[in-house]
This record gives C-alpha cells, structure tokens and sequence, in this order.
C-alpha cells in the first residue's frame, strides 16, 4: 500500500512540474530565427520589421499549418508620390534589440531615394506587439499612403469594433477619421481558431515642427474592409502629406494575436473586440 501511494505522489509530482513547464512556456516568448513562439502562436517577422505571418506552431504538415495562417501577405505600407508611381523601400538592416521571457524588441531599417523608414517593434508574452514606424529623409510629398494589412478570407469570418454590431463581418466596412470621437480606429478580424487585434495608437497633436502623425491627417480617408482580389483587406488611406526635410513621419499601431476560443461556443465578436481592447490598454 505505501508503494502504491508513493507511485502515485511521483506521478502527480512529474504532471505537475510537467504542466508548469508547458504553463511557464506558454506565458513566454521564444524567439528562434526571424520568428517569435508565445501563447501557441508562431508570429513571423518579414526582413522591414513588419509581420510576415502569424499562425500555429506545433502542426505536422505545411498544408496544416497554411490553413491556420491569418495573413495573405505579409503588413506593410505602400508609399505614392503620385496616382501611380510609388517609392519602394529595400531592408538594409534588421536586429533584435533586446530578448526575454516577458517581451522582445526589435528593430529594422529601409531605404529608397532619399529617405529611410525606421520600424520599431516590441513584442509582450500576452500577445500584445507595439509598432513604431517613422519615415524620415529628404523633402517629399506623398500623393497617398496606403497601410495593408491583407487578412486570408477562410480565417476572417468575423469582425469586431469599428461600431459594427453583428458578429459576422460585413462585405464592406468604412470608417473615417471623422467619426474618431465616436468610434476609434480598432477592430478584431479572425475566426473560431485565432484572429488580429489592430488599433491605430493616439498621437497627439504636437507644437513640435518636426513631428507628422500619419494617422490624423485631414484628408483621410480613414478604413476600407472587405474582400480584395484573393484577400480580405483592411486598407487604410492617409491622403496627401507633404514631409519636409529634417521632419518625421510617424505611425505608431498595436496589434494583439488573439487566443483560440471554446470552439463549443459561438464567436461573439463583439465580446471579443472589448476583451482584446481592455488587454490592449492595460498592457505597459
């Protein structure tokens, strides 16, 4: 009988240093490669900075895994000088800054004809990864910038904030600049599985001559959501702005990779805007 009872106080004693193994892995971030693992989720950084593709990790098949992929493309900015003709920035460097259970940083440059971009990316166990983007150089002024983020149409079923109240995303969502006292520029766009969290971060307005924030700019036209080509694409559109020499154009945006849910439950999108929002918020 004492045998039996010390057998099954090791057996509970290895599950549990078992399960706080997998619990203190899940709860921090491992970076191997270009590529960050936290919380299930294997989040790819693309050689700008931006994110490449977020997904699984752990599947036993590439087919598998691509199915589980939210993006179609990697996030990234299109930069016009006119209708047309838009500058094209090539990395020339990419570094991670600092490494930790807790968070990561990183930090990555790119250039074209005069001008630099600098993306700044700080990545938390929770989920939550803060951009900042600045573009600075030689005088210019910019037809429209285009911000991308191109979602895979099988994992955005749904969609949550920008003031919608159905769970199931709509054909077609707008918001404008305009409407920022009332709704925010944040949204959750996923399915049952995992899904992306974006919020257009506050800038104030600055006495600082030097500073541009490239979300406020009056000509606006703000969100356009719905089904591109082979994406669904969330297209931001800045309108025209003018950079002087010596001055900064900023973008700064979060991004929260959202957790699976009860797959037993129906999605409640809206629930899940707000849980994703408030982690936002209280994340330092």
């Amino acid at each position: 009988m004492k045998l039996f009872s010390s057998l099954i106080l090791i057996f509970f004693t290895c599950l549990s240093s078992v399960y706080a193994q997998d619990s203190n892995s899940y709860n921090s971030i491992t970076v191997t490669g270009q590529a960050l693992l936290l919380r299930g989720h294997k989040i790819e950084i693309n050689a700008d900075g931006f994110l490449k593709q977020v997904g699984g990790a752990g599947y036993l098949t590439d087919s598998t895994a691509k199915l589980h992929q939210i993006l179609y493309e990697p996030i990234h900015f299109h930069y016009y000088i006119d209708a047309k003709k838009q500058l094209k920035f090539s990395p020339t460097a990419f570094r991670f800054l600092t490494v930790g259970k807790d968070s990561v940083t990183w930090w990555a440059q790119s250039i074209t004809e005069g001008l630099k971009q600098d993306v700044f990316g700080k990545a938390y166990a929770n989920g939550v990864i803060r951009f900042k983007v600045l573009v600075s150089g030689a005088q210019v002024k910019f037809n429209n910038i285009n911000f991308h983020i191109p979602f895979n149409v099988a994992n955005s079923k749904y969609l949550g904030g920008l003031g919608q109240k159905s769970n199931i995303r709509p054909d077609t969502v707008k918001w404008n600049l305009r409407n920022y006292s009332k709704i925010k520029p944040a949204f959750w766009v996923g399915n049952e599985w995992r899904g992306l969290y974006l919020r257009l971060d506050d800038q104030p307005n600055s006495n600082n001559n030097n500073f541009v924030n490239g979300w406020s700019n009056e000509e606006s036209e703000g969100f356009q959501i719905n089904v591109k080509g082979s994406s669904m694409l969330s297209d931001f559109t800045t309108g025209s702005i003018a950079l002087a020499s010596g001055q900064e154009l900023t973008f700064n945006y979060t991004i929260v990779i959202s957790e699976r849910g009860n797959l037993k439950l129906p999605v409640n999108s809206k629930k899940k805007f707000k849980q994703l929002l408030y982690l936002d918020l209280h994340t330092k």
